[in-house]
């Protein structure tokens, strides 16, 4: 969708750290309220909003995000789900973990992630300091879909001032970019070491 000169949409809300953090926000308030329910209630979706822009001094922007959030957990993620379909029960947001890693090979695991999230595509090397030590993070939002669990993390980078600039490529060159393919195999790992502790077989 193109946007006009002037008009709101979310590709020309604000940018940067605390709009990122701001919509990322949004999007956990959605999960424990229940997703399903943020898509059948535009009424207090649009109050809860409202109340956050509020809180920021953009007034005029609650119209726009009540509209992009609405449309964003309808959204066909490709496997049939829409975060519509997933009630509260099904879902863990921000689910913290912590692991050490010490003594990593950062240049052969550099390699592995390199062939096995997005091959062929070029990225600049992992830095020798990323991965050892106590590794902490929250996972954005897990969740459970006929029997198969799927980790999700919310981004907010701006590729392009419409839908058009959002396309594969560019969102792999983003991943890549910013090394979130290591991201992606870390939160998959904390995923599987939690799990294979939680449940049997």
């Amino acid at each position: 969708v193109s946007v006009k000169s002037g008009a709101r949409s979310i590709h020309t809300f604000a940018r940067g750290p605390e709009p990122g953090t701001f919509l990322h926000d949004l999007l956990e308030w959605a999960a424990v309220q229940g997703f399903d329910q943020v898509a059948q209630d535009r009424d207090t979706t649009q109050q809860e909003v409202s109340r956050r822009c509020a809180r920021r001094g953009w007034d005029d922007w609650a119209d726009v995000l009540t509209d992009w959030l609405t449309v964003l957990v309808e959204f066909d993620m490709g496997i049939n789900l829409r975060l519509a379909d997933l009630t509260p029960d099904l879902c863990q947001a921000e689910m913290e973990f912590m692991f050490p890693a010490h003594g990593v090979n950062i240049r052969d695991l550099d390699r592995l992630v390199t062939d096995t999230v997005l091959p062929g595509t070029v990225r600049p090397a992992l830095r020798h300091d990323r991965v050892n030590g106590m590794l902490k993070g929250f996972i954005d939002l897990v969740f459970c879909f006929e029997g198969q669990y799927f980790v999700l993390d919310y981004k907010s980078n701006h590729l392009g001032d419409s839908s058009a600039a959002y396309g594969q490529e560019a969102m792999a060159h983003a991943m890549v970019e910013h090394r979130y393919d290591l991201q992606y195999l870390l939160y998959t790992l904390a995923l599987h070491r939690l799990l294979k502790s939680r449940l049997p077989d």
